[in-house]
Order: structure tokens, then C-alpha cells, then sequence
């Protein structure tokens, strides 16, 4: 069952319903390896990250998605 369809390049790929949003992902390492997290909705990893709210800035997103996915509390400056 096909949960996801990418199609990034594809000239006839369909018309988005949604206006594009900005997204911030971190890149968190400790010892040589990097964090993931499995994505719920296509059952692949990836970095953490997500949305950013109005009136957020980028710092405040990525800390708060840090947070909100791994439990992690950061400095945002």
C-alpha cells in the first residue's frame, strides 16, 4: 500500500492544494551518530523538524520541534 508518492522533478506531478510553508530540520549528533526519528505517516526516517508557526522565528520552531519529537531541551540563544 503506497502511503506516500514523491514527485520531486515530474514535470506532470499535480498541482499543489496547499501553499508552501516554511520548515526548519536539525542535524543532532553525539558520538559519530545522528538522530532520526521513524515518521508515522510514511514509516520513514528522517531528521527531526516540522513547521514553522506565524509569527515564529526559525530559532524558537526548531527548539519547540526539538522538543516537542525528542523530549530534548536545547538553547535557543
Amino acid at each position: 500500500m503506497e502511503i506516500v508518492k514523491f514527485y520531486r522533478g515530474d514535470p506532470n506531478a499535480p498541482k499543489t492544494t496547499m501553499p508552501a510553508h516554511l520548515g526548519v530540520n536539525a542535524v543532532i549528533s553525539c558520538n559519530g551518530r545522528i538522530l532520526l526519528e521513524k515518521r508515522r505517516d510514511c514509516d520513514l526516517w528522517g531528521l527531526v523538524g516540522g513547521g514553522v508557526k506565524k509569527k515564529e522565528t526559525e530559532i524558537h520552531a526548531i527548539t519547540r520541534e526539538i522538543y516537542e519529537e525528542t523530549g530534548l531541551r536545547i538553547p535557543s540563544e
